[in-house]
């Protein structure tokens, strides 16, 4: 089976790091490139597939228990997946939850910052695939404090 790793595509160049050795390598890239494509490191010959990500923003992994609130459904359970400073990934615990993109959902979870910072955002619902929702933080409702800690938190 082949390993699969992520790179960040900043500037048109793509940083990859070979999961098995842990070589760093650069390469160029631009719009045309396929995003996901099969690498051999030049320093192991290990094969792995790369997946580029065009992001204009850092998105960094979590896993944080949560609570989600809309005004259609209610309260529901969440696990946030990854955040960036502009937007969220999270799975809904509950199957039968159907959010809509465009809809607004209040979330609010815990970071693992030195804090435990409370978070409570309103996100925009913008793509959605099963029981997982990506959104948009609505910047009217992200406060001084949250911004301030999620900014840290990403570092």
């Amino acid at each position: 089976m082949v390993q699969k790793t992520r790179s960040h595509v900043v500037d048109g160049r793509a940083h990859i790091v070979c999961p098995k050795c842990g070589k760093g390598m650069y390469g160029k890239v631009n719009k045309k490139t396929k995003s996901r494509s099969i690498v051999r490191c030049s320093a192991c010959s290990g094969k792995f597939e790369v997946q580029l990500d065009y992001r204009q923003q850092y998105r960094k992994s979590a896993s944080f228990a949560g609570n989600g609130t809309c005004a259609r459904i209610g309260s529901f359970p969440v696990t946030i997946e990854n955040m960036s400073k502009t937007g969220v990934r999270f799975q809904v615990c509950k199957r039968k939850c159907n959010l809509h993109i465009g809809e607004t959902v209040s979330l609010r979870f815990q970071l693992d910052d030195r804090n435990c910072s409370d978070i409570q955002v309103s996100v925009k619902i913008c793509n959605s695939n099963g029981t997982m929702y990506g959104g948009v933080f609505m910047e009217e409702y992200l406060s001084v404090k949250v911004n301030k800690a999620i900014g840290f938190w990403l570092l």
